[in-house]
């Protein structure tokens, strides 16, 4: 791990993404993305089987975009590049569709000023983010339109912002303790 974040270390910035060699996982526009910033980006994911034909297709796109493949790399591979990755860095959840992604409140927890969340503006991720507000909602169907998005929030100021909104929004919407009792008194009252 520690030789990966060593490598990693020689750019300014990065973006990260992660997900299963799944088509809707998108993870494409993770590297046209990076390019077009002028990013370094950095996509992990596993395969199902060994030979699997979208991991070609990362490959070639990776070589085209400059970008950087891990493939069927230990599964914390992307929490330790958060929690010790100190430059700026883009978290991006570039799915085509999420009904409830775990990624967003996964990377809120580290409560990190560097890491400004990015997600694609479907299904359930829009749902977990206030565009501008405790992330960035993009439409990575318009890669330049979502680059220039993602520039005007790219900087220590905003990142440090969202993180604090994120961090309240953790506490206040996602509270395990608090949604159960909020669920059983709901229950009880339907009852009663």
């Amino acid at each position: 791990m520690r030789e990966i974040l060593d490598d990693l270390n020689q750019y300014d910035s990065l973006i990260l993404s992660l997900g299963r060699a799944e088509k809707y996982k998108n993870l494409d526009k993770t590297m046209l993305l990076g390019k077009e910033m002028n990013v370094k980006a950095v996509v992990i994911t596993r395969q199902y089987y060994e030979g699997q034909p979208i991991i070609s297709t990362y490959k070639d796109l990776a070589s085209k975009t400059n970008s950087i493949l891990y493939v069927d790399e230990p599964f914390f591979l992307p929490q330790y590049i958060v929690k010790h990755y100190a430059k700026l860095l883009i978290m991006l959840i570039p799915s085509e569709r999420e009904i409830f992604g775990l990624v967003i409140n996964e990377m809120r927890r580290f409560n990190k000023d560097n890491v400004l969340i990015v997600a694609n503006d479907r299904g359930g991720l829009h749902e977990q983010i206030n565009d501008g507000i405790d992330g960035v909602l993009v439409d990575l169907d318009n890669i330049k339109e979502s680059a220039k998005k993602i520039k005007k929030y790219f900087n220590e100021d905003f990142m440090r912002n969202i993180n604090k909104n994120g961090q309240l929004r953790l506490r206040k919407d996602y509270d395990l303790l608090k949604n159960f009792n909020m669920f059983l008194k709901k229950v009880i009252d339907e009852y009663e």
